[in-house]
C-alpha cells in the first residue's frame, strides 16, 4: 500500500539509507529563532515542515507531552508507515495547540520517558526536551537509532543529549510495550536521578 504523505515528490524525502521513519514538524513560531532547534532541522532538510497542522499525515504517530501512553517499540510499525510528528511551539500554549493538532489530524499520541534535557535553556531537567532532544530520543526508541543520532549531531548540547541519556535510551529501545517502558522509568524517578526544580525560562523549543 503506498502512504500519502505531504510533499512526496522528488527531493523531498529526508531519509538517508537505512532510515525508516519520516519526521514532520509544524513550528507555531512561538521560540526565538536563533534557538529553535525545529527551524534548524528544517533549515538542513532533516524534517519536513507543514505550514498548517491539518498538513500533518493522518494516523502519525504526534510526539506529545500531555499522551497518557508512552512510546515504545509498538508503535515502530505505525511509524514506519505514517510518520512521526512534533509540534515546536512554547510551553504556555502547548496543551491548547496539541489538542487542536489531535482533533484536526486524527493522530495517535504518544509521551517519551523521563529523559534529562541537554539543551542550553533546560539543561539537567527532566521532560524538558526541545524539539530535537524529542525527536532524536523518539526514533532511538522506536529503532531507528542511527536516523535518531544523525539529528542529534546537529548541535553540540545534542551530542550531549545522547551521551547523558545513553542508559536510558538504550533500555528504552529494549522494552517491547508501552507498559515496560513506564517500568524502567519508574526506576530511574525511584532513584532519584536528575530530578531537580522546574525551570525558569521555557523557550528551549
Amino acid at each position: 500500500m503506498t502512504t500519502r504523505f505531504p510533499g512526496n515528490r522528488p527531493g523531498s524525502d529526508t531519509l538517508k539509507e537505512g532510515e525508516s521513519i519520516r519526521v514532520f514538524v509544524f513550528n507555531a513560531e512561538h521560540c526565538n529563532p536563533k534557538r529553535c532547534s525545529a527551524r534548524r532541522l528544517a533549515k538542513f532538510g532533516m524534517v519536513e515542515q507543514v505550514d498548517r497542522l491539518g498538513q500533518l499525515p493522518k494516523k502519525a504517530i504526534l510526539l506529545d507531552p500531555f499522551a497518557k501512553k508512552a512510546l515504545s517499540q509498538e508503535d515502530t510499525e505505525q511509524a514506519e508507515s505514517r510518520g512521526v510528528c512534533f509540534l515546536d511551539c512554547s510551553w504556555e500554549q502547548a496543551e491548547h495547540i496539541f489538542k487542536k493538532a489531535k482533533k484536526i489530524g486524527r493522530l495517535t499520541s504518544r509521551s517519551l520517558p523521563y529523559l534529562l534535557a541537554a539543551n542550553p535553556i533546560n539543561y539537567g531537567k527532566p521532560w524538558r526536551l526541545s524539539s530535537l532532544e524529542a525527536t532524536a530520543a523518539a526514533l532511538t526508541i522506536l529503532g531507528d537509532t542511527a536516523h535518531g543520532r544523525r539529528l542529534a549531531e546537529v548541535t553540540n548540547w545534542g551530542k550531549t543529549f545522547m551521551q547523558l541519556n545513553a542508559e536510558p535510551l538504550e533500555e528504552y529501545a529494549a522494552a517491547e510495550t508501552s507498559g515496560e517502558v513506564v517500568r524502567i522509568q519508574q526506576a530511574y524517578l525511584d532513584s532519584g536521578r536528575g530530578v531537580s526544580s522546574e525551570p525558569e525560562s521555557e523557550d528551549g523549543a
